[in-house]
């Protein structure tokens, strides 16, 4: 699980800027603004500390044939609670959770048989509303691919729906 700190900051400062024009328009106050441009980035701090201190542990130890268990550490039960982050937003809402909300069954039956990065490819994009380069820099490719990964999508999509 990695978090990339510069990235994240940097999202969030273009978006702030954007906010804070339209808070100087509304009339509101220098250090309301300021609050506010604080709030987001302990978000930022705090979704960082979550990352660094939720990584998998270790298993170097362990054969081939054996499988892991978290329980073989030996900080498991002393530190069990310091080691346990409960978020609501990630345990009452999967990743993938906007293919149920689409309104034809043969689409959600479609999105569910597409590949992780498919589904991936189209969360960046239609959820949280990335740009092509900033979704290619997360895939580690390069923004032709990601159009060219759409397009055939997108083909494969008109092929489903159904013509009005």
């Amino acid at each position: 699980m990695k978090f990339n700190y510069g990235y994240e900051r940097n999202k969030m400062e273009k978006e702030f800027e954007w906010m804070k024009q339209l808070f100087l328009e509304a009339g509101m106050s220098d250090e309301a603004i300021e609050e506010i441009h604080r709030m987001l980035l302990d978000e930022v701090n705090n979704k960082r500390k979550y990352y660094t201190h939720n990584q998998s542990l270790d298993i170097t130890n362990t054969s081939e044939n054996e499988k892991y268990d978290e329980s073989w550490s030996p900080y498991y039960e002393k530190h069990l609670e310091q080691f346990s982050v409960y978020q609501y937003e990630i345990s009452e809402w999967g990743r993938y959770d906007w293919i149920e909300d689409l309104d034809t069954p043969d689409v959600i039956l479609w999105a569910k048989k597409l590949s992780d990065t498919d589904k991936e490819l189209i969360t960046y994009l239609m959820v949280e509303k990335l740009q092509k380069q900033e979704v290619a820099t997360i895939l580690g490719c390069s923004p032709s691919a990601v159009s060219n990964r759409l397009n055939r999508i997108k083909k494969q999509l008109k092929k489903i729906l159904p013509l009005d």
